[in-house]
């Protein structure tokens, strides 16, 4: 990996050190508590979310490895001349457990630690609460052997079974929950995907099962004629985009300061390929639009008026921050009543679940409609939807 950074910026770089340089060590005058912190407990908090069960288990792992080397200590005290030799072995054997479970809580309390927070931080480790999660079953069985007739547990096999049917629902509802509620995105760039085939050739077609190896080696990243080339604009939801592998050949994305990005700095784009004869020479050009401190960039906008198209989430009546801007309803809708340009919209618009003003029941687990009204009866409790909607320049007034 560190071969193919160095091959791309034309420089040797460690990129896992340079990580450790600006969020931890604060080289450059940098600090990963510029992009937002949360409270210590944001990874237990999201865990529970995300994984459930398996997060309690993983950190019940380490107090009941614990409580089982007492027992295997005791029992080695207790151990007859002929037994103790296999007892100490089960000791030792207990001892490399420890070393295959404390990576987790390890890592759980290094990144609790840290101001900045993100949860795909912790998918290193994510392999790690897995094992420790199934781990703890295993302990619990084994102490259940040892003081069954005290604490009076079911067979193991029925409590793995209920623990892995209760993580399996949970995690189900889950994944529901964010498919239903915030696919939004996917569908909307979708929608692009089928307005440029019908106004495209085939080339510009967006290939349904992702990018291919060919993309991969950076044919992507070569630019489409100039005559041919769209602008897609985003603007406060810009960070709802996830990979330029869902925009449709010759569709170049670019953010809009009108429209509410202007939340620090943005990412950038290399310079094109036809500009610098080759996909190496455009990856490892010197930039000095980037800074360590990020501060806004205005090279990093562009004006309403050069955009083809403009993706936006339209939030009805709420009014809301988005970037260091109010945005009202639908911003662009606003911004064409007083501009030459008519804006339209393509296709349908995609429902988009407003975390802001949604009662924690109703956004945290896929409730379906029905019982969503009976808990908002009971509770009080209110889904509020948005929308996320492609907007294209049409003509002129």
């Amino acid at each position: 990996m560190a071969a193919v950074d160095a091959w791309h910026y034309g420089r040797p770089v460690a990129a896992a050190w340079n990580q450790v340089a600006y969020n931890v060590l604060g080289q450059h005058g940098g600090s990963a508590a510029l992009y937002g912190t949360e409270p210590w407990h944001f990874y237990v908090r999201n865990g529970l979310l995300n994984a459930n069960a398996v997060l309690v288990l993983a950190l019940a792992a380490l107090p009941l490895w614990a409580a089982h080397a007492a027992v295997l200590r005791a029992a080695a005290r207790s151990a007859g001349p002929a037994a103790r030799p296999a007892a100490r072995r089960l000791e030792r054997a207990h001892v490399l457990l420890l070393f295959r479970i404390a990576p987790f809580p390890v890592a759980l309390a290094a990144f609790s630690l840290h101001p900045h927070k993100e949860e795909r931080f912790l998918s290193i480790v994510y392999p790690h609460m897995c094992f420790s999660a199934a781990a703890a079953l295993g302990l619990v069985g084994a102490l259940r052997t040892r003081f069954g007739s005290r604490i009076r547990f079911n067979s193991s096999r029925r409590l793995d079974v209920a623990v892995l049917a209760v993580a399996a629902c949970v995690g189900m509802l889950r994944m529901a929950a964010l498919v239903h509620y915030h696919a939004a995105p996917v569908r909307a760039f979708a929608e692009l995907r089928a307005h440029a085939e019908t106004t495209q050739t085939e080339a510009a077609r967006l290939l349904p099962l992702g990018p291919s190896l060919k993309m991969l080696a950076g044919a992507r990243t070569q630019a489409a004629e100039p005559a041919a080339e769209q602008t897609l604009c985003m603007g406060g939801a810009w960070h709802r985009f996830s990979s330029a592998y869902w925009l449709p050949r010759g569709f170049r994305l670019q953010f809009v300061r009108e429209l509410g990005a202007d939340a620090g700095q943005l990412p950038g784009d290399f310079e094109p390929v036809r500009a610098s004869g080759s996909v190496r020479a455009s990856t490892a050009a010197p930039r000095a639009d980037f800074n360590a401190r990020n501060a806004w960039e205005p090279g990093h906008v562009v004006e309403l008026g050069r955009c083809d198209y403009v993706v936006e989430i339209e939030y009805g009546e709420r009014r809301t921050e988005l970037g260091g801007m109010e945005i009202r309803d639908s911003a662009i809708s606003e911004i064409s009543e007083t501009s030459d340009a008519v804006w339209r919209r393509v296709g349908a618009c995609h429902p988009v679940l407003d975390s802001a003003r949604s009662g924690v029941l109703l956004r945290t687990l896929y409730v379906p409609p029905g019982a969503a009204r009976l808990v908002s009866w009971a509770t009080g409790q209110q889904q509020a939807w948005a929308r996320m909607c492609v907007y294209r320049r049409d003509n002129i007034r």
